[in-house]
């Protein structure tokens, strides 16, 4: 196989508005040029992590990044140190499936939007296959105190 013939897919995208502390769940899967589930081989248990990106990531070809692109571009929190993730963002693909419950935003922005990304870690073994991160449609997360206005456009409190 070629090189390029292995991605990363999430199972589903998220709806904006999300909000800073509300938990979302998300599933990434490991498949082959033809759609189908990598479910043996080295590929099939590799270490995935979750990473956020800013909203104006884009590289010449979606899913063919550098390393170096990806990280000048993750969002980190306001003192520059984590992941605005909370939660387990990192873990290891089963019969080449993985989920990632419990998940929140530690930070919002009104101003912004985010990409959430999946890539095999950098320190994974991938017998020299290419494996084309997954990126999820942009999302906009607020802070949580913003949720009661949102929501008070649909529903009379």
């Amino acid at each position: 196989m070629a090189s390029d013939d292995y991605r990363l897919q999430f199972t589903s995208n998220l709806e904006s508005p999300l909000f800073t502390g509300c938990q979302i769940k998300l599933e990434v899967r490991m498949i082959n040029s033809d759609g189908n589930v990598i479910k043996s081989g080295p590929l099939s248990s590799a270490k995935i992590e979750l990473l956020v990106l800013r909203d104006d990531f884009a590289c010449d070809v979606v899913g063919n990044c550098t390393t170096e692109q990806l990280d000048e571009k993750e969002v980190k929190t306001r003192d520059g140190h984590i992941s605005v993730l909370k939660g387990v963002v990192a873990r290891r693909l089963v019969e080449g499936t993985c989920s990632f419950p419990g998940i929140q935003f530690r930070e919002g922005s009104l101003r912004r939007t985010f990409t959430i990304a999946a890539r095999v870690n950098r320190n994974e073994a991938t017998g020299g296959h290419r494996v084309q991160e997954a990126f999820m449609g942009p999302v906009v997360v607020q802070t949580n105190r913003n949720k009661r206005k949102f929501f008070e456009k649909f529903y009379d409190y």
